[in-house]
């Protein structure tokens, strides 16, 4: 069916590579060879994973024989499910109660497919079919674990990535693998004298062992603490199970405790040294994920019988940290803060106290099955599986304190499959017998057919469901370049999305092409000379983009930019007092720093100069002073230049460069400092403008890591003014420049640490950590003047990159590339054409051949000016 919507999708494609093949190989090359865009592409796990489940229950329901009708399953797997079922029931009673059916769905619908197919596994599987499977895993983790590993050490990429995912995924894989696969068990094993058949094979043991390896190097190469932390927490566990249920000594329970008190001893040590004496991102990592638990903690008082809703969690905790988004956005860089980085807290706030105990009942019950199975078993092989899959399922379960996989695709398959093999094991551990084909659970063949076929057709449609929404939100955006109408058209097919981001993001993107389209049918009434607020279809259009803006905020007023959108919507159609109070309960109730809705307050001209002045401080505070914020202050440029407090206001900033935070008697200082480096910068006089971009500066550096941080991104643009104005002041000092340039170019790479590479021993760096593999437009700027000083400098390495950096993205070509590349050498060769020789650069000279090599015209100034000040 996944084909199917494929290639009615996806259109025709080009045969000619197979034209000389078979009609029929010619047909199956060209259905898998399809290429097919979704949104994110991680998204087709949801869909297999969701065929998988259906499919299997399809297939149970329609073999289920006559004669088992009647007969129940285990009586711990008829309590588990029960409780799931529980949660289930307590799930849909909650987002009823709180309305958030659609935003619920895709929660509801993974946990129903993870239930069916614990169910599914528990029931039909014997000692047989888990060793199968378990091997299966292992040859799964060798390959991936290899192929994740060797794609970071060829790429020097700073993180793990593919086949698995992203770092934070490879890490949760990874702690799982480890503690399935540890030889904790070779230890503890009891005598036995089993049969030689049931001796434990040595191709088994090998393909363990080297799971272990590969799956404890991958979980190093991650670097993930909590992964670690995990996977060393379940083999404690492990042991203090063998000794609990194995042995029969009277100080067992002692040297449980003092293992257990160790344990954590040392990982509380371990977590208050990260927050004690690490900077950066790992203390601030360290530090948010407390400040997440206790406000969690805090809001799950105010419901806690049903809680807020299944994946509500978004929607209220990103509107509550609205503010603290604001104030430190180098923590909280994210749109939506989609989990709380504990599943079990997360549970309890969106579920209720009682759907949360239910719902930790399940891993917990799982666990102590397993260890009373533990204690009765008596063959080797049986130690072993009890203990790998209680390892793993407690790896899992430590490892989701801290972490949010089981709210991405990738999650849900490993731990509904561990629970369902620990369910098969802890059931049969005392007995070779293998389970009757297809038994139901507890029904009767009437009830248990018709129900799984029901439940695994749903779960099928659904994946289709799925997959169709993927596919059209990868093709609305890719549909941009031929306007909002065919966004539009597309996204509107893919709002189905059960991934809680991506619905949320699918309605942004969806509103975003609807106000883009309103904006230009308004334009083009106007130059129509017609009232676009009389215009019918402008009308319209308008009134469909404040709808879809209105939804999205009141469904999470705290989504990054909803309420501004909102606001510019509204005046866009001629709201004024809607918009204002649009605009006064995102600042006064939720967040004062909002930078958006500062930026539309600045730019209202009802306001005073004074009050304007003052939003466009808070705008740029975590932002940048480029396209409506540049234009707002060129609007009040006269105003600025005599206003009479500004001075005192810029004297009192640059007494706070270099003092710390809590000593400054302006708070904007940075802020101040650049927007008065602008504006002196603007006037023509760089020395000056290099004196207060300086001072802003120490300002940023004094704030890095406190809780007035600015961001990496407001830091990186104040080191490129530096750069800039020092040069414009004295071409002389380019090598001044190059190291400002330097600095803005490591603030930026630091924004955007996650997608990059390291460098080769020796070679030089970007940014003085990594070379970077994405390059947002934000920046296009800062990489022009880099390019321009790093070739002032003699520095080529890498600049073909910074070039390609400055340029759009639909423009970065080679001929482009090279076209900058000359005009950079003459516009060097023009700033350095009035000095003497001992004072130009060293390659100076070469500047000729880049430009003679492109066809510049020389002795011309260059048309592109990378160095006019913003």
């Amino acid at each position: 069916m996944l084909l199917g919507v494929t290639l009615v999708e996806a259109g025709e494609v080009d045969d000619a590579t197979f034209a000389h093949w078979p009609a029929a190989l010619r047909t199956a090359a060209r259905a898998l060879s399809l290429s097919v865009s979704l949104q994110p592409p991680i998204a087709i796990r949801t869909s297999i994973f969701l065929v998988t489940v259906g499919a299997a229950a399809i297939a149970a329901g329609a073999f289920v024989r006559s004669k088992s009708a009647g007969v129940s399953a285990d009586r711990k797997t008829r309590w588990f499910f029960t409780v799931g079922v529980l949660v289930f029931a307590i799930a849909v009673l909650s987002a009823l109660v709180n309305r958030t059916g659609s935003m619920s769905l895709g929660w509801l619908v993974m946990f129903a497919a993870g239930l069916t197919w614990t169910m599914l596994l528990a029931t039909h599987l014997d000692e047989r079919g888990v060793d199968r499977i378990l091997a299966g895993v292992a040859v799964l983790a060798i390959a991936s674990g290899a192929l994740a590993i060797w794609h970071q050490r060829s790429r020097e990429l700073l993180w793990v990535g593919w086949p698995i995912g992203s770092v934070t995924a490879a890490g949760f894989v990874a702690a799982t693998w480890t503690a399935l696969f540890v030889p904790i068990a070779w230890f503890f094993r009891r005598a036995s004298k089993a049969a030689p058949a049931q001796a434990p094979s040595l191709f088994g043991g090998v393909l363990r062992l080297s799971a272990f390896v590969m799956s404890a190097w991958l979980l190093w190469s991650t670097d993930r603490r909590g992964a670690m932390i995990a996977a060393a927490g379940a083999v404690v566990l492990a042991v203090v199970a063998h000794l609990i249920f194995c042995l029969r000594s009277r100080v067992r329970w002692l040297v449980v405790v003092f293992i257990g008190i160790s344990f954590v001893a040392a990982t509380l040590i371990y977590v208050q040294r990260q927050t004690a004496f690490e900077t950066g991102r790992r203390r601030g990592s360290v530090e948010a994920r407390w400040l997440y638990w206790r406000e969690t903690a805090k809001a799950m008082c105010d419901r806690p019988l049903l809680g807020f809703g299944p994946d509500a969690f978004a929607a209220e905790m990103s509107t509550r940290f609205a503010r603290r988004r604001a104030e430190v956005p180098s923590e909280f860089s994210a749109d939506l803060l989609n989990a709380a980085h504990n599943e079990w807290l997360q549970s309890f706030f969106e579920l209720g106290i009682p759907g949360g105990l239910l719902y930790l009942a399940l891993p917990t019950f799982a666990l102590l099955v397993l260890g009373r199975r533990l204690g009765d078993a008596a063959d080797p092989r049986q130690v072993r599986r009890l203990t790998m899959l209680g390892a793993a399922i407690a790896a899992l379960a430590i490892e989701e304190s801290t972490s949010v996989i089981l709210r991405s695709p990738i999650g849900p398959p490993w731990y509904f499959t561990l629970l369902g093999l620990a369910l098969a094991l802890s059931s049969r551990a005392t007995t070779n017998a293998r389970p009757s084909a297809m038994r139901p659970i507890g029904f009767g063949r009437r009830i248990a057919g018709p129900g799984l076929a029901i439940v695994g057709t749903a779960l099928v449609a659904l994946a289709v469901v799925e997959f169709r929404s993927a596919y059209f939100h990868a093709a609305g955006i890719a549909a941009i370049p031929a306007g909002p109408d065919a966004v539009v058209d597309k996204l509107k097919r893919a709002a189905t999305r059960l991934d809680l981001q991506q619905w949320f993001r699918v309605r942004r993107d969806i509103a975003l092409a609807q106000a883009t389209r309103a904006a230009l049918l308004q334009r083009a009434v106007r130059q129509a000379g017609a009232d676009p607020l009389q215009d019918p279809a402008a009308r319209l259009a308008g009134d469909e983009a404040v709808a879809a803006w209105r939804a999205l905020f009141e469904s999470c007023p705290g989504f990054k930019d909803a309420a501004g959108r909102l606001a510019e919507c509204l005046y866009m159609v001629g709201r004024p007092e809607e918009a204002r109070a649009v605009l006064n309960e995102m600042l006064t109730r939720l967040s004062p720093l909002d930078p958006l809705c500062n930026q539309i307050m600045a730019r209202t001209a009802e306001l005073s100069f004074e009050a304007r002045m003052q939003h466009v401080l808070v705008a740029i505070r975590g932002g940048l002073i480029e396209g409506p914020i540049q234009d707002v202050l060129r609007s009040i440029r006269p105003e600025l230049d005599a206003w009479p407090g500004w001075p005192d206001r810029v004297a009192a900033a640059r007494r706070c460069a270099g003092l710390p935070p809590g000593d400054w008697t302006e708070l904007y200082a940075p802020e101040i400092l650049r927007v008065e480096t602008w504006r002196v910068g603007m006037n023509g006089r760089f020395a000056e403008a290099r004196d207060l971009a300086e001072a802003a500066t120490r300002c940023h550096d004094a704030v890095r890591d406190t809780t007035q941080e600015r961001g990496e991104v407001p830091a990186s643009e104040t080191w490129q003014m530096l750069a800039r104005m020092t040069y414009m002041a004295d071409p002389r000092d380019y090598r001044k420049a190059h190291q400002a340039i330097c600095q803005a170019e490591e603030r930026a790479v630091r924004s955007e640490r996650h997608v990059g590479r390291k460098p080769i021993p020796g070679e030089e760096t970007v940014g003085g950590e990594l070379i970077p593999t994405s390059y947002p437009d934000h920046f296009r700027s800062m990489w022009a003047l880099s390019s321009l000083l790093h070739l002032a400098v003699g520095h080529m390495n890498f600049l073909e990159q910074r070039i390609a950096a400055s340029l759009p993205l639909e423009a970065r070509t080679p001929d482009n590339v090279g076209r900058m590349l000359s005009e950079l050498a003459l516009r060097l060769k023009h700033d350095f054409a009035a000095f003497p020789p001992d004072q130009r650069p060293a390659n100076y000279n070469y500047y000729d051949v880049l430009i003679q090599r492109y066809n510049s015209p020389s002795g011309t100034r260059p048309t592109v000016d990378h160095l006019v000040p913003p």
